[in-house]
């Protein structure tokens, strides 16, 4: 199906403290839209009040999908981050694509993370807005490519929020961890 699903994992410091490594390959980011879409089981997450946004967590509904990248994210993400960064083991405790639409949520105010360091990959191009914005790094995801993985220390110093969708529907993945030491 598929002559490769994962990227060699290069990686660049894009931002202060915001490295981006090639993760995906942009094929298999669209069949991650149409697995999750084919699920359409797309809700807020049911413990958080704060933050109505349209998740699938795969770890609860998409198990294969799941139990894959972690292997590819502990074999090749974390050695990336522990070589920036210099920080113990770290491990996967969430996984979810988010939905941003014309008909549903179009932006996330700013917030921190509940994860140690937090991981996030664009999965399609073809809309407008809902960039990825780091107001104290002056940063966007606008300009990351496709399947890339951006990863930053999400719970401290990394606070983001999702700008306005404008036009299209908008695909991502997000990945939280927590210190495994």
């Amino acid at each position: 199906m598929f002559e490769s699903v994962f990227k060699q994992p290069n990686f660049k410091e894009i931002a202060p403290d915001i490295i981006q490594v090639d993760f995906l390959e942009p094929d298999f980011c669209y069949y991650v839209i149409a697995a999750c879409e084919d699920l359409g089981t797309w809700a807020p997450a049911k413990n958080d009040k704060h933050y109505s946004t349209q998740d699938i967590h795969f770890q609860k509904e998409m198990l294969g999908l799941y139990e894959m990248f972690s292997d590819h994210f502990h074999d090749f993400i974390v050695p990336v981050a522990q070589q920036v960064w210099g920080v113990d083991p770290f491990e996967l405790t969430d996984m979810f694509a988010i939905k941003y639409s014309m008909e549903g949520q179009k932006k996330l105010k700013l917030h921190h993370d509940d994860s140690y360091i937090t991981g996030s990959i664009k999965l399609n191009d073809s809309y407008e807005g809902a960039d990825l914005y780091f107001p104290r790094q002056d940063f966007s995801n606008k300009e990351v490519s496709l399947g890339s993985i951006i990863l930053f220390p999400g719970k401290i110093t990394h606070p983001h929020l999702c700008t306005p969708l404008t036009q299209g529907t908008k695909y991502s993945m997000t990945l939280w961890t927590k210190d495994a030491v």
